[in-house]
């Protein structure tokens, strides 16, 4: 019966503990950029697209972090993913232009339709999106097979 020393698989096993969580990290930055891709999809499929910026405003930010976080870098990405408390309306110009956007109207028909949609926020709020929930699922499940990829190829170098 052929085999290896344990003192070898010992010394091994110390080297790869010792890289395992750069390895780790390497692998969820890849996973997390393949991901994007999901993301957008998902945007696109809660019709939270008018101009496209939402969509395609989804980043991976690994700077400074021991792991990748997603971010949104639209303006109003806060209020897609989590939506917003009854109140005060939001800012009437901004409604006006995602209305000519939205249904392609102007003048003062996109002003009325903006007022309304203004009130009608700040009697009832809006609901979330939840784009990062509803995606987490995959995110693991993608995340996890890249980082198991790059420990094996990591457990493959000698």
């Amino acid at each position: 019966m052929a085999g290896i020393p344990f003192s070898a698989f010992a010394k091994n096993l110390i080297v790869w503990a010792k890289r395992a969580p750069e390895t780790l990290r390497r692998g969820s930055i890849e996973g997390a950029q393949k991901c994007i891709p999901v993301l957008q999809q998902l945007t696109t499929e809660v019709g939270a697209v008018a101009t496209g910026r939402f969509r395609d405003g989804w980043f991976v930010v690994t700077k400074g972090l021991r792991f990748p976080e997603f971010i949104n870098m639209a303006p109003w990405a806060g209020y897609v993913e989590y939506g917003r408390k009854p109140g005060r309306a939001p800012p009437h110009d901004a409604i006006v232009r995602w209305v000519e956007i939205k249904f392609r109207i102007g003048g003062a028909e996109a002003e009325r339709m903006a007022w309304a949609i203004g009130r009608k926020i700040a009697a009832q709020g809006i609901k979330g999106r939840y784009i990062l929930k509803r995606a987490r699922p995959k995110i693991i499940a993608i995340m996890a097979l890249e980082a198991i990829a790059e420990l094996r190829k990591d457990w493959s170098k000698k």
